[in-house]
């Protein structure tokens, strides 16, 4: 597999597991899961040295519901075929409307990731899941728009 395509599927499932964590929360005893997405992210090129969310709000406004907290993570990515360290903190919001799609929305100090997925129930065949690009950012200046 291209280092270029292994990469790309590493940040995918970085991303994934990321949004997962703030919808699905795992209990503290899911150490195994936990191993095994560490393990799965090694073979595409990302070493996880801590990674952490947490939900410090959930409110149900009108029709939909409003989450907010906040993540780090430290890891190790392989780029132009090194190692580089890649640290970042910052804010988790989220948002799922009566039709049942859901945004999420990551907002840190050195990255910056937005997820929309659209209402299964529309769908079929599949769960259609729209991603940007992970977004590695030195500063980023202001929080700008929250959804």
């Amino acid at each position: 597999m291209e280092d270029e395509t292994k990469s790309r599927i590493g940040d995918l499932y970085l991303e994934l597991l990321l949004a997962t964590q703030v919808l699905a929360p795992q209990e503290p005893e899911s150490e195994e899961l936990f191993m095994m997405n560490r393990h799965l992210l090694k073979r595409y090129g990302i070493v996880v040295n801590d990674l952490e969310t947490t939900i410090l709000e959930c409110s149900r406004i009108g029709s939909k519901i409003i989450l907010i907290g906040k993540f780090s993570f430290d890891i190790e990515k392989m780029l132009d075929g090194r190692l580089e360290r890649m640290k970042s903190e910052g804010i988790i919001t989220g948002k799922i409307n009566d039709v049942g799609e859901v945004y999420i929305k990551f907002l840190g100090n050195h990255f910056k990731f937005d997820m929309k997925i659209a209402n299964v129930k529309e769908i079929s065949g599949g769960i259609p899941i729209h991603t940007n690009q992970m977004e590695a950012r030195k500063n980023v200046s202001g929080c700008g728009e929250v959804f």
